[in-house]
């Protein structure tokens, strides 16, 4: 019963996928604000900011496939964003592959980018998101956090 009802629960926080379309880019962002909130910068110590990282992470191709896996596989374990520690749990988020490169593309236009390379960075599309999960269709535990780690100075 108890599991039922976790099921239920993650299902209407999470919310069911959408189809993607351009216009359907808010109501995605709209689910993962409820955590991060709608100026992306999250709640201190509890989720972290999306924003922090994303231009950079978007930029390289390592860095596109941890933007990818995360909201795919989830997160789980301790990171650290601008000198704060996250320790909490990500669920993996019912996304299909266009709803998934139409929210990262949504990110990437909402939330500024400081360096050059990161305000060049191509958008993402269904086949480059298809491929990085068919790359990776389970990662190992920790993988996230160890190419998060490769990914930052």
């Amino acid at each position: 019963m108890r599991s039922l009802l976790l099921a239920l629960a993650l299902h209407v926080f999470v919310g069911a996928p959408l189809a993607a379309h351009a216009s359907n880019a808010p109501a995605l962002w709209a689910r993962c604000a409820v955590c991060h909130q709608p100026d992306g910068n999250g709640i201190p110590g509890i989720f972290p900011p999306l924003r922090e990282h994303l231009g950079a992470f978007a930029a390289s191709a390592k860095g596109r496939a941890y933007l990818v896996l995360v909201p795919t596989h989830g997160l789980l374990g301790a990171i650290e964003v601008a000198g704060l520690r996250y320790q909490s749990a990500m669920p993996a988020q019912p996304l299909e592959d266009d709803e998934l490169a139409l929210l990262l593309n949504h990110m990437l236009e909402i939330f500024p980018r400081a360096l050059p390379q990161e305000r060049a960075v191509a958008p993402f599309d269904r086949a480059e998101v298809a491929a990085i999960r068919a790359a990776h269709p389970k990662p190992a535990p920790g993988a996230l956090l160890a190419l998060r780690a490769e990914l930052l100075p």
